[in-house]
């Protein structure tokens, strides 16, 4: 019995097969582009979660540059924002600009789940 259910499942997922038939589970899906060669083509801002009021996330502007020693969750994020940030310049050759902002609906988004807004932190797949 395993032999063939293990059998079925390679069949599904080799098919594409496999797919949910629930509305309420398939997300929206929204197309983004990270990169395209064009040179007219306007690179998105990796936007690194920041709330000035409550000082939630990271100041990109005051800790851009950290100490080695330097610890805690705004660092955090911003050596994530640094290693991100390098590796895109290596896979594409461009200079993705960084931006701090409590608005994490564009660009490519870093934050901590607990600064996301709620549809975030609630989402299963997250």
């Amino acid at each position: 019995m395993k032999k063939y259910l293990l059998i079925l499942c390679a069949a599904f997922i080799a098919t594409g097969s496999l797919q949910l038939h629930s509305k309420e589970l398939k997300p929206k899906q929204v197309d983004f582009v990270a990169f395209q060669p064009a040179a007219d083509f306007q690179l998105p801002s990796i936007t690194l979660q920041y709330d000035p009021s409550t000082k939630a996330g990271a100041n990109w502007e005051d800790l851009k540059n950290p100490k080695w020693s330097d610890t805690g969750e705004a660092i955090m994020l911003v050596r994530a924002t640094i290693y991100l940030k390098d590796g895109l310049k290596r896979m594409t050759g461009k200079d993705f600009p960084v931006v701090s902002s409590n608005d994490l609906s564009k660009g490519i988004v870093l934050t901590l789940l607990k600064n996301a807004s709620e549809d975030i932190r609630k989402d299963p797949e997250v």
